[in-house]
C-alpha cells in the first residue's frame, strides 16, 4: 500500500512498512526513512496499599514520538508483575481476575487494576506482539495490620 500527499509544494510518500518523505520546492530534496516499532506505555498510580485494589492503570498504544495511536485490530496485551501474590483485574472492585487486556480496534487504550496482599515494590510489564513493551514501578505499602 502506497500513498502520496501533496500540500503546498511538499510531497509526502508513505508505505505501510516504512515511510519516506521527500520535500521539493525551493531547492534540494530530503529523504527520511523510519521503521520504528510502536510501543506500549503504562500510566496510573505509583502506589497502592496492600490488600486494596489500585486505582485504574492504563496501557496506551503509542507511536515512536509518544503520541497515542489507535490500533487497527484488536490487540491482546499481556500483563506481568514481579514478586509473588500480585494479580490483575478488569474491574475496580478487584473481583474479576485477568492476565490480559485488549486494546480494541479503533482505540488506543485499555484499563486494568492491580492488587497485592503483601507490601513490596513491583514492576509491571505490558507486552503485545509487534510492540515494544512498557513498564511501571508500583510500591505496595503495608496496610498497617
Amino acid at each position: 500500500m502506497f500513498a502520496t500527499l501533496a500540500v503546498a509544494g511538499l510531497f509526502i510518500a508513505c508505505s505501510k512498512k516504512s515511510s519516506s518523505s521527500t520535500s521539493s520546492g525551493g531547492g534540494g530534496a530530503e529523504s527520511i526513512s523510519s521503521n520504528a516499532t510502536p510501543r506500549l506505555a503504562l500510566s496510573g498510580t505509583s502506589s497502592v496499599t496492600s490488600g486494596s485494589c489500585s486505582t485504574v492503570l492504563t496501557v496506551t498504544s503509542q507511536n515512536s514520538a509518544g503520541a497515542t495511536t489507535a490500533v487497527t485490530t484488536n490487540t491482546t496485551v499481556n500483563l506481568v508483575s514481579t514478586g509473588v501474590g500480585g494479580y490483575f483485574y478488569s474491574n475496580n472492585s478487584c473481583s474479576s481476575q485477568v492476565t490480559q487486556v485488549t486494546i480494541s480496534s479503533g482505540s488506543g487504550t485499555a484499563a486494568f487494576y492491580y492488587k497485592k496482599v503483601t507490601a513490596d515494590s513491583v514492576t509491571i510489564t505490558v507486552s503485545a506482539t509487534g510492540f515494544t513493551s512498557g513498564t511501571a514501578s508500583i510500591t505496595v505499602a503495608s496496610n498497617g495490620s
